[in-house]
């Protein structure tokens, strides 16, 4: 019986060779295949992350409804900037024919829709990237102040001191939204998140989070 001999089709294997991951400075034997360590290939958490231990429990956008606050007051303005317009057409030209007068004002009233319009894309995309994340470790808030300015703040759960709700006006009780406002321990400036749809549930959400973090840390510690 002939022993088997490797054919030039068939993939011969390094007993010697093994897939280790190699460290910084060390020769590479002949055959022996690169690769990279594990640690280069974990990304490191960044604010808005989490750890892999760490578990996303809620993420609170701004209400729909103070969106719509901001938009009825724009087209209120928007009305108002119209019949401004209607009335100071004539005034600045006295001698201009009724025909001229309504081009004059359609053209003023499309330049306002036009610019109107793209401030209010521009101011719903910056109110939609304001958000806050509960998890069972942290809180991260992110507040888009505009088109380039972004503020990302984490608070540990075991810094929060307390947190209040508040619901001022006919129109916030009557869509549920309000203000949501985290106290924190120490130097820590106290978390704000405005415009926070049902800000009673997620205030006792974030109480719950706080209260179980605590007692997992106080079992592990003993």
């Amino acid at each position: 019986m002939q022993p088997n001999t490797p054919t030039a089709n068939s993939p011969q294997t390094d007993p010697t060779s093994s897939s280790q991951p190699v460290e910084s400075g060390q020769l590479l034997e002949p055959g022996q295949p690169v690769v990279e360590p594990v640690t280069n290939r974990l990304q490191s958490k960044t604010l808005e992350g989490f750890d892999s231990s760490e578990s996303k429990l809620e993420e609170v956008h701004r209400s729909v409804a103070g969106l719509v606050v901001v938009y009825v007051e724009v087209m209120l303005g928007m009305v108002a900037g119209i019949v401004l317009l209607a009335f100071m057409i004539p005034v600045v030209l006295p001698n201009a024919q009724s025909s001229q007068v309504n081009m004059y004002l359609l053209s003023g009233v499309g330049i306002l829709a036009v610019i109107t319009w793209l401030a209010l894309s521009v101011f719903t995309h910056i109110y939609k990237m304001s958000k806050l994340i509960i998890s069972d470790e942290n809180l991260t808030q992110i507040i888009q102040n505009g088109l380039f300015n972004r503020s990302v703040a984490e608070l540990s759960l075991a810094d929060v001191e307390d947190v209040s709700a508040h619901q001022n006006g006919i129109i916030a009780s009557l869509f549920g939204y309000g203000q949501l406002e985290i106290q924190t321990a120490g130097a820590s400036d106290n978390f704000v998140f405005k415009y926070c749809p049902r800000p009673n549930f997620y205030g006792k959400r974030i109480l719950t989070a706080r209260q179980s973090y605590l007692n997992n840390h106080r079992s592990t510690q003993e």
